[in-house]
């Protein structure tokens, strides 16, 4: 498992049979994103990666390294739309998402499309809960960890930041993820979603190198601006 170029886990199993899967982790965007195409040339007989369901544990190893963590958003089934024989749809509610399928039926191909993010997407989903809206004599960390605290993300703190804020006051109705960028630039402090799925929050020139994308390899293609 560890020598394959890109290995993707859901609910503890190893996921084979995609024929697309795209992963994007961006430092200025709080969490990153995977998707994953599985294509079928007739319908199954039977169901399929019964193990992807929403808020399913997901993890992607490159070239053994951990890469990325989050969980399933969404499953979504489609077929050609030559052929259609019908569609429908089941939602239920969890923690974190809606679990949402609709079902688009070709006699010639089926195709299940999974959308997973990272964990901390639930601070880009959510207002954040601070009873009182306001904090005083605090550091930004303690902001942090009071923050995300019941959003089910760890922190990882690394910037060793003590300076005390006298009075921090939260937006209302704001967005969790809106307000720790807002008192993390205020202090110049760089926050994001770890591989591991944690929020971590650094100091300039504190950040980790992860493992070289060598084109052919582990990685097929790649742009830069």
């Amino acid at each position: 498992m560890s020598d394959a170029p890109f290995v993707v886990t859901i609910g503890g199993m190893m996921t084979g049979g995609w024929t697309s899967a795209k992963l994007r982790r961006a430092r200025k965007e709080m969490t990153g994103t995977l998707t994953l195409e599985c294509f079928y040339g007739s319908i199954p007989a039977s169901p399929v990666l019964r193990n992807i369901a929403s808020g399913a544990e997901v993890q992607v190893l490159v070239a053994g390294n951990v890469a990325f963590s989050g969980l399933v958003d969404r499953r979504n089934g489609r077929g050609k739309k030559r052929g259609k024989g019908g569609a429908s749809s089941n939602k239920g509610a969890n923690d974190d998402a809606t679990f949402q399928r609709s079902v688009e039926i070709g006699k010639d191909s089926y195709t299940i499309t999974v959308t997973a993010r990272g964990k901390a997407k639930r601070l880009v989903d959510s207002s954040h809960d601070h009873p009182q809206g306001m904090m005083r004599n605090v550091t930004v960390p303690e902001i942090f960890r009071k923050l995300i605290q019941n959003f089910n993300v760890e922190l990882e703190d690394k910037s060793n930041n003590t300076t005390k804020i006298e009075r921090a006051v939260f937006r209302d109705g704001g967005l969790v993820h809106n307000e720790l960028r807002r008192w993390g630039t205020e202090a110049n402090l760089n926050i994001f979603e770890s591989r591991e799925g944690k929020l971590s929050l650094t100091a300039p020139g504190q950040e980790q190198q992860g493992v070289d994308l060598i084109l052919g390899q582990n990685i097929l293609e790649f742009s830069a601006e």
